[in-house]
């Protein structure tokens, strides 16, 4: 394991909470950041500026879990549903999404 993943791993223990992703027994480690502010989102001439800033809440995953928008966590017994990638790290340790929350009627 090179050192970057190291500190990924362990920045993802310390400041993450044990998640089930897509439904599995075993626990992860998934970081969740509240208030986020992403530029550039909304419309294509707003990407494109860069002026439109967005509040969202972003949660970071391990990439050995294979994220991709659409899937599904439960954290503390709230389940969020991962939507736009926002960020790969490049080193193929960890990816960052948009989360939202699942709605229960």
């Amino acid at each position: 394991m090179n050192l970057f993943a190291h500190m990924s791993d362990v920045l993802l223990a310390a400041l993450g909470r044990p998640s089930y992703f897509n439904g599995a027994t075993e626990p992860v480690n998934i970081n969740i950041e509240n208030g986020v502010s992403l530029a550039g989102m909304g419309s294509e001439q707003a990407t494109y500026r860069g002026d439109y800033v967005a509040q969202r809440d972003v949660a970071t995953v391990p990439s050995v879990l294979q994220p991709k928008a659409g899937d599904t966590f439960v954290q503390d017994g709230v389940t969020y549903t991962l939507e736009t990638l926002v960020k790969d790290n490049g080193s193929g340790v960890n990816k960052r999404f948009v989360i939202q929350k699942v709605r229960t009627p």
